[in-house]
């Protein structure tokens, strides 16, 4: 019986191999103060904007040894906003999502982060969870622009300074 479960667990994770040949060269990181006013309305998504940010993504590239034709995608990884602010929690936020986008043509926007319940004992940490989307055309610009989301559940109940950590999958073959 043992061999028999064995089998169809291997059966099953070989099936789930489609025979790409791709690997993550590396993780492209991003730091964004995003600074949260005191008494916002509930029941709101509020936007926090950060426009034009220099990318540099062409010498992350040459650190690893790339090009940009070696690079068939760049994919969201990870998003995490970190409370700066002594004493908050991000226990007032429901949901929270962040937009790439071109900043020479805002029409260019994809939702590449999206969390949408976010607990009501939630930490200093939120953590927004990636989508599976293709932003390599717009990091072969000199910057790119993020759009950040937060629907709130409750006022926020101070000012509150926190910093926004992006991580994207440079993929390659």
């Amino acid at each position: 019986m043992r061999h028999i479960f064995a089998c169809l667990i291997l059966s099953l994770v070989l099936m789930g191999c489609d025979g790409r040949n791709e690997n993550v060269a590396g993780l492209f990181t991003l730091e964004l103060p995003v600074d949260i006013g005191a008494g916002l309305p509930p029941t709101k998504t509020h936007y926090f904007l950060h426009r034009d940010v220099k990318i540099k993504f062409d010498e992350y590239l040459q650190s690893l040894g790339l090009t940009a034709d070696e690079v068939l995608r760049v994919e969201p990884a990870s998003a995490i906003l970190h409370v700066l602010t002594d004493g908050v929690k991000w226990n007032f936020v429901d949901n929270a999502k962040i937009y790439v986008f071109n900043p020479n043509n805002p029409d260019q926007e994809y939702l590449s982060f999206y969390t949408e319940i976010i607990p009501h004992n939630a930490g200093v940490y939120l953590n927004i969870l990636p989508f599976m989307v293709d932003l390599k055309h717009l990091f072969l610009a000199s910057s790119i622009g993020l759009r950040t989301g937060l629907h709130f559940r409750g006022a926020s109940p101070q000012t509150i300074q926190s910093v926004l950590e992006v991580k994207f999958n440079v993929i390659v073959e």
